[in-house]
């Protein structure tokens, strides 16, 4: 999957073959676990020093990135392919 710059709309390159299901699944697992598991030690842990609460909280905005990227990507080619409207 290519992903452009940030802000910019992902996309599929146009010879990418199209994603099996099983991939899909772990494009979209991959970075929610991490959100989950992240967002889980912050909420579990009130008193976790600063600097690992800003590392956690990093890896949620970043993984929570990755995961719109991947969605956008899987839409825009859902669009492409006239799967969608």
């Amino acid at each position: 999957m290519h992903v452009t710059p940030r802000g910019a709309r992902p996309v599929l390159a146009p010879d990418e073959p199209p994603l099996a299901l099983e991939q899909v699944a772990h494009e979209l697992r991959t970075p929610l676990a991490a959100i989950r598991s992240a967002a889980e030690i912050l909420a579990d842990h009130p008193d976790l020093p600063a600097d690992s609460r800003a590392r956690f909280t990093r890896v949620v905005l970043d993984e929570g990135r990755r995961l719109h990227a991947r969605i956008e990507a899987l839409l825009e080619t859902g669009i492409r392919a006239g799967l969608i409207r």
